[in-house]
Formats: structure tokens, sequence, C-alpha cells
């Protein structure tokens, strides 16, 4: 059963390269690039969820109607790769993350061809470029998932979250969608300290090890909670954002038994 996850996994990743290295190499128009590569990455991803027995649990799936409406800078809580493939599985997200990540072997060139926009966290010197920037594709119409937590975390409580990229919707002048992800169980055990590592990707660990553990699980339920929209405008203070943020999102993270 592993071998043939495995086989099915490479030939997924192959056409997710060879399709994805496609619209870089012949489409150079910039939103339609980036259009068809989060169409590109929802696809693949909906097959490795499917592949990897993850069941997702929408809370409350009306709310997604929300994105035929308008769209939004959406902030979540972090503790995993995973969480991406999670996401953008249910519908097709451009997603923010580091220049650490680029020049990771493999990672980079999976965030690449999904289209990902990339900030240098080490470097404050051209924040207001990348805000500006990250703004642009906001105003084109994307919707765009930051992790203000700036990591991945082992999931026991969430990180006082980075206010700066906050700032993105405030240039944009797009409301923010708090959003909750929560790993609920795994072949019927509830997700604890026993399992919690087979799903959470944090600290030093290694992409190949952990994902050949992933690989093995079963029966995984991951619940993803859409919270109230925030609305932005130009007068907006990041901080009062981010502290709103941040108590919609831990209010309903800690409304469970934390394990």
């Amino acid at each position: 059963m592993v071998f043939l996850k495995l086989i099915k996994t490479i030939c997924y990743f192959t056409c997710f390269f060879a399709k994805g290295g496609l619209i870089m190499l012949f489409v150079r128009e910039r939103i339609k690039r980036h259009q068809l590569n989060a169409k590109n990455t929802s696809k693949a991803c909906s097959r490795m969820i499917k592949l990897l027995d993850i069941k997702i649990e929408l809370t409350n799936p009306k709310a997604w109607k929300l994105f035929s409406q308008e769209n939004f800078l959406v902030v979540s809580n972090h503790v995993s790769y995973l969480d991406i493939a999670i996401l953008t599985s249910v519908r097709p997200f451009l997603f923010i993350t580091s220049h650490e990540m680029k020049n990771t072997p493999f990672l980079g060139q999976l965030t690449q061809l999904g289209g990902s926009l990339y900030t240098d966290r080490k470097k404050f010197t051209g924040i207001m470029g990348e805000i500006k920037n990250f703004a642009s594709f906001l105003k084109d119409g994307f919707n765009i998932v930051l992790f203000p937590e700036a990591t991945s975390t082992n999931g026991k409580e969430l990180r006082a979250f980075k206010k700066s990229l906050l700032k993105v919707a405030i240039e944009a002048e797009k409301p923010i969608l708090p959003l909750c992800i929560k790993y609920l169980s795994s072949d019927g055990q509830p997700i604890s300290d026993i399992n919690r590592d087979n799903f959470y990707w944090y600290g030093d660990m290694a992409f190949l090890p952990h994902f050949m553990r992933l690989i093995k699980t079963k029966k995984t339920i991951i619940e993803i909670t859409i919270l109230d929209k925030i609305e932005v405008n130009t007068q907006s203070d990041r901080k009062t954002l981010s502290d709103k943020a941040f108590e919609e999102i831990s209010k309903k993270y800690y409304s469970y038994e934390h394990l």
C-alpha cells in the first residue's frame, strides 16, 4: 500500500512539475501565469490529499461562498507544509513564504511553480517594496494566504503574530479573513504528543523522512473554519488588525481539548 502511494506520489509530482514548467516557460503575462500556477497547484494538491487519506471538514461551508463575492488576505495558523496542500486543495490560493523556503531544494521548486510570493524575513530594508508587490496581487483579484506566525510550529500553542505584512491588506484596501486549521485525528486516534510529528513539520525536521511518515498515516481528519472577516481601510492599524485576527483564531483553536 505504501509502495503504491509512493508510485502515485511520484506521478503526481512529475505531472505538477511538467505542467508548471510549461506555464513558466510559455506564459509571460503575470496575472495569467499566477492564475494557471494556482490552479495547477490546487489540482495536484487535491489528488495528494485524497491519496494521503485525508478528510477535510469545513465547519461552515457556506462561508466559502465569500470568495465568489470578493477576495481577501487570508490569515491562518500554521503547523506544517501540509497546511498549504490542505487549503489549496479546497480552492486556489497564492501563499506568502520566505526566501529561505525558495532556496530549499525541492520545496523551493514546488513553491515557485505554485506561484508563491516571497518575503525576506531577515532583512527589513525591502519590506515596503514587498508589501506593494503583494498588495498588487490582491488588487488584481487573487486570494493570498499569510501565516503570520512566520514559521510552522508544533501546534501546542499559537505564536504571536508578526504584524508587518498585515499592511498588505491596508495597502490594497482588502478585508482580512481569519482562518483556523485544526488537525483532529488520525486512524481513529486524536492528534496528540504521540502522533503529532507525523503531521506537524517544524524546527529542523528534514522534509523527506517526515513525508515518509506522513504517507504511512491513515484516515486523517482535518478541520478548517473560516472566521468573521475583518474590514480594512487606509486608516486601519496593523497592530489592531493583527490583534483581532489573533483573537479570532485563538478562540477557535483553543475551543478544543488541547492535547
